[in-house]
């Protein structure tokens, strides 16, 4: 997109091209690594649940990031939204899952909110200037951009750094669990991480 939008939301950024396309093989790889971590972590009487879990999950981020992703429309960026937010809420039984230590659920719970609160003000800001989200149908970057410069300095500055804490703190969520991720496996378990 020109001019790029930035700050930009993870699914901003994958949402077509070839960015789409990557995100999707190395997500698809992390997964495949993930399951046989967790086959060999899971006890026998929780075996089942976890891989139908995974598998639901897995299948969450699919219909989020390539069947309703943003920018297509109302009802597909509902749905998206809808999606998007089930998965970052599964992850929270997967932080269980993988044994993960304290301080990195912790970090995710505190990034969670504030990027569940961080996205609350950038919308209320967008609708005081009567802006469309960044991903709104028909609504090109460069519309935006066009829009945004047509706001008091001060509302843009506010829309700003909004939609900056809404970066930060969702990559700051992805940067926890990612971190997160090996820290409750045993040192057999991690034969395959």
């Amino acid at each position: 997109d020109l001019p790029p939008n930035s700050p930009a939301t993870i699914s901003f950024t994958i949402r077509k091209g070839p960015p789409r396309l990557a995100s999707l093989l190395i997500w698809s790889a992390g997964w495949a690594c993930m399951g046989r971590i967790i086959q060999r972590t899971a006890t026998k009487s929780s075996s089942k649940f976890v891989k139908r879990f995974c598998a639901q999950m897995y299948m969450t981020g699919v219909w989020t990031t390539q069947i309703f992703r943003l920018g297509g429309g109302k009802t597909c960026d509902a749905l998206h939204f809808l999606g998007a937010s089930k998965y970052m809420l599964d992850h929270i039984v997967l932080l269980r899952i993988l044994r993960m230590k304290t301080k990195f659920r912790n970090a995710f719970y505190a990034s969670f909110a504030i990027l569940v609160a961080s996205m609350g003000v950038t919308r209320a800001f967008e609708m005081m200037g009567k802006m469309p989200m960044e991903s709104e149908y028909g609504v090109s970057t460069a519309d935006r951009a066009r829009r945004l410069a047509r706001l008091p300095k001060e509302l843009r500055k506010k829309i700003f750094l909004a939609e900056l804490f809404v970066m930060i703190s969702e990559n700051m969520l992805f940067s926890s669990f990612v971190q997160g991720m090996p820290s409750g496996l045993h040192d057999d378990d991690r034969d395959d991480y």
